[in-house]
């Protein structure tokens, strides 16, 4: 029959093998194997990497912008020797 990627996932955060803290898991949106999406219920295969997608909590563009603009106001406020 085989182990899902639910089974899997409540099974390595019983034992502490899994590097992510529980709300990442409980928060994900959709999970997949190698790049592509699947439903909880898929069926893992030795060797399968199972991939936790959650939302995005900024959006990438804005905030490159506000580390640009960051960098930026520091080195305007840096004294020269």
């Amino acid at each position: 029959a085989g182990v899902t990627i639910g089974e899997v996932l409540i099974q390595a955060a019983l034992q502490g093998s899994i590097m992510l803290p529980p709300a990442v898991v409980r928060d994900a949106t959709s999970y997949g194997v190698w790049g592509r999406p699947r439903p909880k219920s898929y069926v893992v295969r030795d060797g399968d990497r199972i991939e936790i997608y959650r939302q995005l909590t900024a959006d990438p563009k804005e905030a490159r912008r506000h580390r640009v603009q960051k960098s930026r106001n520091h080195k305007a406020v840096k004294q020269p020797d």
